[in-house]
């Protein structure tokens, strides 16, 4: 008995290996599977902001994308469609804050220009003209040789954009 009590106890402790090797594997496989590759999700977050004009899910892909790879090459570009998402659906305040984060997450990043600007934009919906003309400016003044503060210039030489007259949404 002790004998075949000794064989059951390591033929057990042989089945519950396997079954953890098994269900490790399988808990591998399901989670790569339900991560996306950061260009996959990113794209595909890109997609529904701008094609397919769906915000709230694009949101939630680009949120997703942040939670995943918050160190990626594409996060500022990322955090950038969070905010452009609200900018679109007339959410300025929530667009001026999330376009801060790309400023003051990714100081050195490529949409630092374009997240002033839309900033800029998001101030004048709002009717601060002051703040709008600071940012405009600012673009100007730290982006010279890009197409946004091309963009700023233009803008600021329109009739009443340094503050004289508010506009609201």
């Amino acid at each position: 008995l002790k004998d075949t009590a000794g064989e059951l106890g390591n033929a057990l402790k042989s089945i519950d290996e396997r079954l953890k090797k098994l269900e490790e594997k399988e808990g591998t496989t399901k989670n790569d599977a339900a991560v996306p590759d950061a260009t996959t999700l990113y794209l595909e977050g890109l997609d529904l902001v701008r094609v397919n004009k769906d915000y709230e899910k694009g949101l939630q892909a680009f949120e997703r994308f942040l939670s995943l790879y918050p160190d990626h090459e594409l996060s500022d570009n990322a955090q950038y469609w969070i905010g452009e998402a609200y900018y679109a659906t007339g959410d300025w305040e929530k667009a001026i804050l999330e376009f801060n984060k790309v400023i003051k997450n990714y100081p050195k990043g490529d949409k630092v220009p374009a997240a002033l600007l839309k900033q800029a934009f998001s101030f004048e919906r709002l009717g601060a003209m002051k703040e709008s003309g600071i940012l405009l400016k600012k673009v100007i003044a730290e982006h010279p040789k890009s197409t946004e503060a091309e963009i700023a210039e233009k803008h600021l030489k329109e009739p009443d954009k340094e503050g004289t007259k508010d506009r609201k949404k």
